[in-house]
């Protein structure tokens, strides 16, 4: 390639990256973000989420002392992996349990149990940049080759951003950077910076998001959706929590797939037949483990089944034999690194197979558990394989 080529090529991309006019660029990102929330009303990826927790060794105290501590000194403390369905219906999040296609939950955290859960990340946070008047903008440059770079700042009383902890439920301010192709308008990344904290213990020392996107297509055309996310949360007593989120399996919901939404509980699965009385209230059972939990291979959001061990009686009084199938699904599944070598494992038993029809049920465990209902179980070491040896005790609340 001559010199007068190369010198072509370096044009090109100056008139790409750097030499934009703002305004308009602007426009036309906000046009085509406006556009992919129109075009795609029901779209479904699943995500593979790995989640890490470090803490600081020298129990540095106070957010300045923590925030200024190079990461490579911190310990792994604990790590988990999980997978969900996500489906973007009318700009707003919906999850399911891998396969399930029951899209009922608004939160990764009425699904999951430990580390850190959110959303926003398919949708809210880049319509609610680029949809408000209320956030400020100002662009930053060039970011590389075909890639242009605004800042912005989202106030507190336009902000859709809400932290959830035990205390309750916060709104925060935030602000950060977007960057975009100057030729497609498409979004390249998206990161975000939460503000204003409010007073909790412990106390929140900073959150961060990056969002990285991809381009995408069906039979409606071209848009931008998520390929990667990734999540820091760091705490007033050392603790640093990170998560990643990656996007796969991407596409349109098939119209002839059957979702139930938490708003419409008239698209629910019909049944064949009507389903046959599930056990009555406040019967406890115990049941074997029919699949097998691996603690190097399993992930939180794995399907389970388990057996009655033996019989009990549904709400007429009739008999339901040892051996019935109980499914539910694996809710956490985290490696213990420090103060010693654990493996939590949290179940959910939420379903009973009786004359082959799938009956929900409302189920307790007996023994330690959390606020959803999950049983927790806790097993020293650094690998545990649980299978048919492994028995629980629940207690059905309601049919």
């Amino acid at each position: 390639m001559n010199l007068r080529w190369l010198c072509l090529l370096d044009v090109l991309r100056i008139a790409c990256a750097g030499d934009v006019d703002p305004h308009a660029l602007l426009a036309r990102v906000r046009a085509k973000a406006a556009e992919d929330s129109t075009r795609i009303p029901r779209y479904v990826c699943r995500q593979r989420i790995q989640r890490q927790v470090f803490e600081d060794p020298k129990k540095i105290s106070g957010c300045a002392g923590i925030l200024a501590e190079p990461a490579a000194k911190l310990r792994l403390a604990s790590q988990d992996q999980a997978k969900l369905d996500v489906m973007l219906a009318d700009d707003h999040e919906f999850f399911s349990w891998p396969g399930r296609h029951r899209f009922d939950v608004k939160s990764q955290a009425e699904l999951l149990v430990g580390g850190t859960a959110g959303s926003g990340d398919f949708a809210s946070f880049r319509m609610d940049i680029l949809g408000l008047d209320s956030v400020s903008m100002d662009y930053a440059g060039s970011c590389g080759d075909a890639c242009a770079r605004f800042r912005y700042s989202v106030p507190h009383g336009a902000s859709g951003y809400v932290l959830r902890n035990s205390a309750g439920t916060f709104t925060v301010a935030y602000h950060g950077t977007f960057d975009v192709d100057p030729r497609s308008a498409g979004m390249l990344r998206l990161s975000v910076i939460a503000g204003e904290f409010p007073v909790v213990q412990p106390e929140v020392c900073a959150i961060r998001t990056q969002i990285d996107y991809a381009s995408s297509s069906s039979g409606a055309g071209n848009f931008t959706i998520p390929s990667i996310t990734q999540k820091s949360l760091v705490l007033g007593d050392g603790s640093h929590f990170e998560t990643r989120v990656a996007y796969e399996q991407c596409r349109e919901f098939s119209s002839e797939s059957v979702v139930t939404f938490a708003e419409d509980p008239a698209t629910s699965t019909p049944s064949a037949r009507p389903a046959p009385p599930g056990p009555a209230p406040l019967s406890e059972f115990e049941v074997q483990l029919v699949s097998t939990i691996d603690s190097e291979k399993s992930f939180a959001g794995e399907a389970l089944e388990a057996a009655l061990m033996r019989p009990i009686h549904d709400s007429t009084s009739r008999e339901i034999p040892a051996g019935t199938i109980v499914r539910g699904h694996l809710a956490q599944i985290e490696r213990v690194f420090a103060p010693r070598k654990a493996i939590v494992i949290a179940i959910r038993f939420d379903a009973m197979v009786l004359s082959g029809v799938e009956v929900p049920l409302a189920l307790e465990p007996e023994g330690r558990s959390d606020a959803r209902g999950h049983g927790v179980f806790v097993f020293p070491g650094s690998r545990i394989v649980l299978d048919k040896k492994f028995t629980s005790w629940w207690r059905v609340i309601a049919p």
